[in-house]
């Protein structure tokens, strides 16, 4: 049984893990079976991909037979180099039902001392290991994250949205069969959508570009949403989801002079803050008010937060090494693209200027490969006073690939984290590593 709760890929997983590992599976080589079982399912964005993992070179060095795992709260198996990898679902915790129709679940494991067989088990049915193949549910992935995008519609600073045409771009994926169903409109009080129904026929390998117009009158959240019931093998479709693109614009402003890195926000560029974010519920202003502000120059980046807190005493802010997990501090964090499908850079910074960071590379089937060994170069001082604390950070913009640039706009999102409330204040909602669903931050 392997730890991997705090890695998100092999090649992260401590090295006295990886040499316990080996030795135990050499010492136990005459076993009749050999099982691994861990949390998160590398596997499927490793092996099941081709890709490196130096945990299943491990295991075919050493016979293993199958190897469990979860996290994903969803079913599916693939047989990898003679090694049965299931990724067990949910038997309680929250779930989604899958396009085969399996939900809550668990696994029945059968030794007879020469085979191993296996087999989901829902309420009242008995199902076929491969129900969903690895190699479907990366298909079903991809068909989520690119099958169906959409243009998004700008949110004023009223937190409204003006009528607005979008147009809605659906690609089958499928080689196999068409689409054919009713896309259809979810629209919460406050919002209109027209048409709220249209009928789609998109042949295999073809794509229609479908256009609505939106509109929001009252409150932003929830969001209008739609469904379409797409193919991802013959005999098989699944139910797309998808809620309306929106943007904010946050405004960096062009600094004559830099400002001064010293936490105070003194420099007259540090004006018009913004102000208004959303829990991660989208209920509005539930963490203690909080202020961010952008600045630029032609090399870099400038950014300031000012964080109130009425209990000062409280603020959660004890770690001092590069990369730890400050996220569960007091903390305001980034997530910067600067060039159009490129990197995204997250980053964070505590109250005592520790900083965390990595470069996040996303993939067509939206999963995310992070870089922790990337780090940024940055200057930061933060300051408190008796109700606040401040931080104020310049970035030079080269080593995000970019310039400073007036008329230039970064794809972002920010966010102020306060543990005391067990709560966090976002500007875009949701929080994602997929620029789709940031803002925009205008250099003028």
């Amino acid at each position: 049984m392997l730890d991997t709760g705090r890695y998100e890929a092999p090649n992260e997983v401590r090295d006295d893990q990886i040499d316990w590992l080996k030795k135990d599976l050499s010492e136990h080589k005459d076993a009749i079976f050999t099982i691994v079982i861990s949390h998160k399912p590398y596997w499927i964005n490793t092996v099941a991909k081709g890709k490196p993992d130096k945990l299943h070179d491990i295991f075919v060095a050493n016979s293993v037979d199958a190897v469990f795992t979860g996290h994903f709260h969803n079913y599916f198996a693939g047989e990898f180099d003679g090694i049965k990898y299931t990724s067990v679902g949910s038997s309680g915790g929250g779930a989604e039902e899958d396009p085969t129709g399996l939900l809550y679940h668990f696994v029945w494991a059968t030794f007879d001392g020469e085979n191993l067989s296996l087999a989901p088990i829902k309420k009242d049915a008995v199902l076929p290991w491969d129900q969903m193949t690895a190699k479907e549910y990366l298909f079903i992935k991809t068909i989520n994250s690119r099958g169906i995008t959409t243009t998004k519609a700008p949110i004023r600073n009223d937190l409204r949205v003006a009528k607005t045409k979008i147009s809605v771009k659906i690609d089958n994926l499928c080689a196999e069969s068409p689409i054919e169903d009713v896309l259809k409109w979810n629209v919460p009080k406050g919002w209109q959508v027209k048409p709220e129904g249209m009928q789609i026929k998109v042949a295999p390998g073809e794509s229609l570009d479908a256009e609505f117009t939106v509109r929001c009158k009252g409150p932003l959240y929830p969001v209008p949403s739609f469904t379409l019931n797409c193919p991802y093998r013959k005999d098989g479709t699944m139910k797309v989801e998808k809620e309306l693109g929106m943007f904010r614009t946050a405004v960096a402003r062009k600094a004559g002079t830099p400002p001064v890195i010293d936490g105070k926000l003194t420099e007259n560029v540090w004006r018009k803050p913004t102000t208004t974010f959303f829990k991660p519920d989208y209920v509005e202003k539930e963490v203690e008010p909080s202020e961010f502000y952008f600045a630029y120059d032609s090399d870099n980046l400038y950014l300031a937060a000012k964080c109130f807190d009425s209990k000062m005493d409280k603020l959660t802010a004890e770690l001092k090494n590069r990369d730890e997990m400050i996220f569960g501090e007091d903390c305001v964090g980034y997530f910067l693209q600067t060039v159009e499908d490129g990197p995204v850079y997250q980053i964070y910074f505590t109250p005592l200027g520790t900083a965390f960071d990595q470069k996040i590379v996303m993939e067509e089937d939206g999963s995310w490969d992070a870089d922790r060994g990337w780090n940024g170069e940055y200057i930061v001082k933060t300051a408190r006073g008796a109700d606040y604390w401040n931080i104020e950070v310049s970035i030079p913009l080269e080593q995000l690939g970019a310039k400073g640039t007036e008329g230039k706009a970064f794809a972002v999102n920010f966010r102020r984290k306060q543990p005391r409330l067990k709560s966090a204040a976002d500007w875009q909602v949701p929080i994602s590593y997929d620029p789709e669903t940031f803002g925009v931050l205008e250099l003028k």
